[in-house]
């Protein structure tokens, strides 16, 4: 077996291996847009375990900026685990992954951290390799309901504008975790895939009050991400986004500050069993989960993330 980083591998048996386990494309155009658009990205992007000439498993690593209680540092962002399903359970990934941790040491990451699927087989792995459980991923819904027309006004875009970047600064002011992101995040995001299709912006007159952004699956309205200058406006806004976009039931995803939740709970979201977990631990493997939620702030619900910031 070899490790070998995604530039030295066949594109195409990485196209496959990601229709097989993640029923999207990964061929070489869209890897070298992802690529060329996002500046979180690692210089390897992903590692691959090689049996002959034969791509076995698949690892990716990004390196976001994050604030921690001691200050910024870069996480290691594992994402896009991948395996040939005869050869699961051969070991392949759990080697892999040893050496990409060993390889993010190399390029100077401070944590690393990942988001999955309690019901995956590689769920199981992670704390094998010293990954602590650090907070399920938050997710509510609601039916759908049209509401009284209210002064709220709603405006769609193709993205986020510059005022929006200004809101999440604001937002997030104080807070730690996923605080730092360049300049239209939102928009360079979407080199990834559909994150959302439309920016939302709510306004009341003349003033902007917030912005949502959402997908529209078929039935569904999709909150990926929302902040509103004012607490005592979300509700507003929420039956305004409904109006415009009627469907059958309304989701949100993830927002794990507890103040966020609190603004949808009131809106008539219930809070479902999710199936996410976020999961960390420091890349030196010396600090206790207890130590590693303190650093995310997650022990003082300081710890920002949402849909966007995931990989």
């Amino acid at each position: 077996m070899e490790f070998k980083f995604y530039d030295e591998v066949d594109p195409e048996q990485v196209n496959l291996i990601n229709l097989i386990c993640h029923n999207e494309p990964a061929g070489a155009r869209t890897i070298a847009r992802i690529r060329r658009n996002d500046p979180f990205c690692s210089p390897w992007f992903r590692m691959y375990a090689v049996e002959g000439e034969k791509v076995v498993t698949q690892v990716g690593a990004q390196y976001p900026l994050i604030q921690t209680s001691d200050g910024k540092a870069r996480a290691g962002f594992i994402e896009a685990v991948a395996g040939t399903p005869s050869l699961a359970r051969k070991g392949y990934a759990k080697a892999l992954m040893k050496r990409v941790h060993e390889q993010m040491l190399d390029d100077g990451i401070d944590v690393f951290v990942l988001t999955t699927s309690r019901i995956l087989v590689a769920y199981d792995m992670y704390p094998k390799l010293g990954y602590h459980d650090m907070l399920p991923l938050s997710w509510a819904i609601k039916k759908w309901q049209k509401h009284p027309i209210g002064d709220v006004k709603v405006r769609v875009r193709k993205h986020p504008s510059e005022a929006e970047d200004a809101i999440f600064s604001e937002h997030v002011r104080g807070s730690l975790g996923f605080v730092r992101r360049p300049k239209n995040y939102p928009k360079l995001k979407c080199s990834w895939g559909p994150h959302y299709s439309d920016a939302v912006t709510f306004s009341r007159g003349d003033e902007q009050l917030g912005y949502a952004l959402v997908r529209r699956p078929e039935g569904f309205l999709s909150i990926r991400e929302m902040v509103c200058k004012n607490p005592a406006d979300y509700q507003s806004c929420i039956k305004a986004l409904e109006n415009r976009f009627p469907s059958r039931y309304v989701t949100r995803s993830l927002m794990t500050r507890s103040g966020m939740v609190g603004h949808f709970r009131d809106a008539g979201f219930t809070e479902a069993d999710t199936w996410g977990m976020f999961m960390a631990m420091d890349a030196k493997g010396k600090m206790s989960q207890k130590q590693v939620r303190a650093l995310l702030g997650i022990d003082k619900d300081r710890f920002q993330m949402f849909t966007l910031d995931t990989y």
